[in-house]
């Protein structure tokens, strides 16, 4: 996961505006941030908001709404409305599964709504997964990879025919 982390924190420039959604991925991906200027991120996530709010020369927007105890991030109705305001560069999403089948998956149904949120207020969507997550289909559909530019993983003999696929999609595969 450090090798997807620092290549997706690769692909964040001065001047960007981030959103980071909660997730192991991403909050390794956060800590590589350590010392970038004029950055603007945008989470739900407590351990990414945490992680940079004592960061000089990164903007901090943390999403307000009700908190999932478990996986520690925020989501609803609340959380939603206040992401509406913003317009991001690029988003860094953790997703639990991705598919040629199902397209992007979660684990956590509540957090749906938010993630979608997310893509539709983001001009490039950049998925970091590890090799279990690939070809894994998880328990509720967040969108379809029609919506997704860029995938960071690791590459393995087992997931290469379905990076493949994604390929010939016109998804950019880094691993």
């Amino acid at each position: 996961m450090e090798r997807i982390a620092e290549a997706a924190a690769g692909q964040i420039r001065e001047g960007d505006c981030v959103i980071m959604n909660a997730g192991n991925t991403t909050l390794l991906t956060a800590r590589k941030l350590s010392g970038r200027k004029r950055l603007t991120i945008i989470t739900n996530s407590i351990a990414i908001a945490r992680e940079l709010v004592q960061q000089t020369g990164i903007k901090l927007i943390f999403l307000g709404g009700e908190v999932n105890a478990e996986a520690v991030f925020t989501y609803g109705w609340d959380a939603v409305t206040q992401l509406e305001q913003y317009k991001a560069n690029k988003l860094i999403l953790s997703a639990s599964g991705l598919s040629c089948s199902a397209g992007l998956t979660t684990r956590h149904m509540e957090a749906a709504d938010l993630l979608r949120k997310m893509i539709a207020r983001t001009e490039r969507v950049i998925i970091v997964a590890d090799d279990t997550k690939i070809g894994f289909e998880s328990f509720y559909h967040v969108g379809d990879l029609e919506e997704v530019d860029m995938l960071i993983t690791n590459i393995t003999p087992a997931t290469e025919p379905e990076l493949e696929t994604l390929r010939q999609q016109g998804i950019c595969v880094c691993g």
